[in-house]
C-alpha cells in the first residue's frame, strides 16, 4: 500500500476545496487535494450556469490564494442592491435600494462566473509545486489520531496529514465516517440558474424581485455581444420549475420578462438553464479530532443573499487564522481546532436562520401575507437605523475572515 505524508489533506475538489488548497499551498504548506469526480465528467453532467457574488470580506482569502487579480479581471462590481415587491400581476408594488456608498464602500462585492473561477483555481493549483490535485478517487476511510489524520482512498492509497479538511459536499463521506450528525431539510423549491441579456443597463445593481414561490434575482454581468447582461437565480416550486425549463425559448423569454416586472426591459436567454433542488443543512459539529468540515460538508444554504460560497470562504479564513496562531504539530491542536469550529458553527447557524427566514418570507403566496411583506419592506427602507446594520450583516462579519 502506497503512503504519503502532507501538512494538509483536502477531500473535495469543488470551488471551496480548490480555494483552500490554493490558499494553504500559497502559504507554504504541503497540500493534497483529492476529489471523487473524474477530471472529465461524462456527457450527462449538467452545465454550470451559476455565478458567485464574491462579497468584500472574501477578497482577503482570494488574495492569499494568489487568484484575486485573475478573478477580478472578469468580474462585475456590485454597487447596489434593489429589492422589488410585485403585486402578483407583473407590476411593482414597492421598491427600495441599498447603495454600497451608504456604508462607505464603492461596491458590496463582485460577480464572477463559477466556471471561470474554477478554471483560475485549477491553473493556480497546477502551478504550485507543494500542492497535488488528484481527481477520480474517493475517500474510503478516515482515522483520527493524536498527531495526524489518516485517509485511505478508493485505490488503496493512504494519505497522512496533520490536518484533514472535508470539503466533499452536502453528502460528505468523511462527515458520515466520523459519525457527525446533521440537521437539515429539503424544500419544495427548485433554483433555476441562467444568464440573460436585456435592453436597459443594470448599473451595477443586483435586483431581487419578490412575488411568490421564491425570489427572482438578477445579478450584473459584463456585457454580452454588446448588450447589458445579468445572471439570474429564479427560485420556484419544483413542479412549476420543471414546466418552465421545458418551454420553448421565445415563450421562456416572455415568462422571465414578466416575472422580472420588466425592470430591465425584455430579457433574452443567452445560456443553458441549470437547476438544483433547494435545501438546507447544518452539521452538529464542524470538527472531529484533526479533521475540519468546511463548505457544504458543514452547511448548506438556499441561494439567497450570496451567502453560500462566502460563508465557505469564511471557513477557510478561520482555519487560516488558526494555523497562523497554532503549530500544526502541537499536541493541543485538536482542542484549538474544536474551539475555532464552534465559533464557525455559530456564524453558520446565524446565517442559516437569516437566509431561511428570507426565503420563507419571499415564497409567501397568500395575498394578505404578501401585503404584510410589502409593509415590512417599506418599513425597513424608511428606517435609517436598520439600513446600515442590515447591509453589514449581508456582507458577513469581518471577523469571520482572515485579515
Amino acid at each position: 500500500m502506497q503512503s504519503s505524508e502532507y501538512d494538509i489533506l483536502i477531500a473535495g475538489g469543488g470551488l471551496a476545496g480548490m480555494l483552500a488548497a490554493a490558499a494553504f499551498g500559497s502559504a507554504g504548506y504541503t497540500v493534497a487535494c483529492v476529489d471523487r469526480i473524474p477530471a472529465k465528467p461524462g456527457p450527462s453532467a449538467r452545465p454550470d450556469a451559476r455565478t458567485t457574488a464574491l462579497l468584500r470580506p472574501s477578497k482577503s482569502i482570494l488574495e492569499k490564494a494568489g487568484i484575486w487579480e485573475g478573478a477580478i479581471e472578469g468580474a462585475t462590481p456590485l454597487r447596489a442592491l434593489r429589492i422589488v415587491e410585485s403585486n402578483g400581476n407583473a407590476q411593482i408594488r414597492k421598491s427600495i435600494e441599498f447603495d454600497a456608498s451608504e456604508i462607505g464602500l464603492q461596491e458590496f462585492g463582485w460577480n464572477v462566473s463559477n466556471r471561470i473561477l474554477r478554471e483560475i483555481l485549477e491553473r493556480r493549483i497546477r502551478g504550485l509545486a507543494n500542492v497535488s490535485l488528484t481527481r477520480g478517487r474517493a475517500v474510503a476511510r478516515v482515522l483520527n489520531r493524536d498527531f495526524e489524520a489518516i485517509t485511505e482512498l478508493s485505490d488503496g492509497t493512504r494519505l497522512s496529514a496533520k490536518l484533514a479538511i472535508a470539503a466533499d459536499g452536502r453528502n460528505s463521506a468523511i462527515r458520515d465516517r466520523l459519525g457527525i450528525d446533521v440537521v437539515g431539510y429539503r424544500s419544495r423549491q427548485t433554483a433555476l440558474a441562467f444568464s440573460v441579456s436585456h435592453k436597459q443597463p443594470h448599473g451595477g445593481a443586483s435586483i431581487e424581485i419578490h412575488e411568490r414561490g421564491g425570489p427572482f434575482t438578477l445579478v450584473p454581468l459584463e456585457d454580452s455581444s454588446g448588450r447589458p447582461s445579468s445572471a439570474v437565480v429564479w427560485m420556484e416550486s419544483a413542479a412549476i420549475a420543471e414546466r418552465l425549463v421545458s418551454r420553448p425559448r421565445r415563450e421562456f423569454d416572455s415568462l422571465i420578462t414578466e416575472r422580472s416586472c420588466g425592470v430591465l426591459g425584455r430579457l433574452e436567454l443567452i445560456s443553458e438553464i441549470g437547476s438544483w433542488p433547494v435545501a438546507g443543512l447544518l452539521a452538529n459539529r464542524f470538527s472531529s479530532g484533526r479533521t475540519a468540515l468546511i463548505a457544504e460538508a458543514a452547511h448548506v444554504l438556499p441561494p439567497v443573499g450570496a451567502q453560500g460560497l462566502n460563508l465557505s470562504i469564511g471557513d477557510i479564513g478561520s482555519l487560516f487564522s488558526l494555523l497562523q496562531e497554532s503549530e500544526l504539530a502541537a499536541s493541543d491542536f485538536s482542542n484549538r481546532l474544536a474551539a475555532e469550529s464552534r465559533g464557525r458553527r455559530s456564524a453558520a447557524l446565524s446565517r442559516s436562520v437569516g437566509v431561511g427566514v428570507l426565503n420563507w418570507v419571499s415564497s409567501w403566496e397568500a395575498s394578505r401575507l404578501r401585503r404584510a411583506r410589502t409593509f415590512g419592506l417599506a418599513a425597513v427602507g424608511g428606517i435609517d437605523a436598520l439600513r446600515q446594520p442590515l447591509m453589514r450583516f449581508g456582507l458577513g462579519a469581518e471577523k469571520d475572515f482572515a485579515n
